[in-house]
């Protein structure tokens, strides 16, 4: 993670100590109450939630955590809306 506060840029990995079904919940119900607008939703294996936020955006993948492990793995990657990214050259 680069950056601090409302403007980092990178990606954070957390254990969930409640399901996926409930981490999906918990994102699409909260996010949007604290300014986040939904772009995409995505309830599979693999959750996928996309948000964004001025020139903000937010992307969240939910899974199921293993036996014996978290109940859930929650990914959230966040960067700026419109980065300056370019695609590797071909060679």
């Amino acid at each position: 993670i680069i950056g601090r506060g409302d403007n980092w840029v990178g990606r954070a990995v957390l254990s969930g100590a409640q399901n996926s079904t409930d981490i999906y919940a918990f994102f699409q119900a909260e996010y949007p109450k604290s300014g986040w607008t939904t772009v995409s939703a995505i309830k599979a294996k693999t959750s996928i939630l996309v948000f964004t936020k001025g020139d903000r955006t937010a992307t969240i993948e939910v899974v199921d955590g293993s036996l014996g492990g978290p109940k859930s793995v929650i990914m959230i990657t966040s960067s700026p809306k419109n980065a300056n990214v370019q695609a590797p050259a071909r060679k």
